[in-house]
């Protein structure tokens, strides 16, 4: 996930806003309390671009300890088969979606 970062007072202290973009290739199935993929698998991939806001503090001489959050847009487009083992192609998706980009708790070392 690259990032690009303004921080508000000083770097790799307070509070920033970011820019971040995303990709990734999934397989996916079997997963509990979802129904789309308890009765199905889904084979793709996803690209997203978000804002971040985040918080960093200083935790010793050379720790730091930072949140953020992000959200953005998404496009994914995957193909969708029967949940059992080789299971038959079912339908091709393609969709923009709203949502998370980015969701951390860091912790860092300054090299000085």
């Amino acid at each position: 996930t690259p990032e690009v970062r303004y921080w508000f007072c000083e770097a790799f202290q307070g509070h920033y806003i970011g820019l971040n973009g995303n990709y990734t290739q999934f397989n996916i199935s079997g997963i509990p309390f979802i129904k789309k993929l308890e009765e199905s698998r889904i084979q793709g991939w996803a690209a997203g671009a978000g804002l971040n806001y985040g918080y960093a503090f200083p935790i010793s001489r050379r720790w730091n300890m930072e949140f953020t959050i992000g959200l953005g847009l998404w496009y994914t487009e995957y193909d969708k088969f029967e949940s059992r083992k080789c299971g038959l192609f079912q339908e091709y998706v393609s969709r923009y979606a709203f949502g998370p980009t980015d969701l951390g708790i860091s912790f860092i070392y300054m090299i000085k």
